[in-house]
């Protein structure tokens, strides 16, 4: 991952997600800060399929991240992982700026079968965004 073409580290990211080792977590972990966004992007992915309880804490910190893919693609990988830990979290996001994380993190919380999540979720259906509300359904409906 730490080839000079854009290209090369993309695909092992990704290699190391559909592998699944944990014993890429490390290696995956350090490059959560690293540039380009897409490339974080795989790299949250990548960690969203391993599973464990440090892939979970390395990804709820990149909730607050900048950029709104990567928070979108972190609230993603976390309702994979299946955490309780992420819930709270989850929870907040659901009041991001960006209309794509709140629906990444509604579909997240019903993955995660979040019952505090019940109440956000039924205010969500007042959204003007027609595709969040379809998602609070489907996460009320879990």
């Amino acid at each position: 991952m730490d080839d000079k073409v854009p290209e090369v580290r993309f695909a092992a990211a990704r290699a190391l997600g559909i592998l699944g080792d944990e014993r890429a977590e490390e290696a995956l972990i350090a490059k959560l800060d690293e540039s380009p966004v897409e490339f974080r992007c795989q790299v949250v992915q990548a960690l969203g399929k391993i599973g464990s309880e440090k892939s979970v804490s390395a990804l709820i910190s990149r909730l607050q991240d900048k950029d709104p893919e990567i928070r979108k693609h972190t609230a993603e990988a976390l309702g994979k992982l299946g955490s309780p830990q992420a819930v709270e979290p989850l929870l907040r996001c659901l009041k991001d700026k960006t209309a794509e994380v709140r629906n990444a993190a509604a579909y997240s919380l019903g993955t995660l079968r979040a019952e505090k999540a019940a109440a956000p979720l039924i205010e969500m259906l007042q959204e003007k965004d027609p595709e969040l509300r379809i998602t609070s359904v489907y996460a009320l409906e879990r």
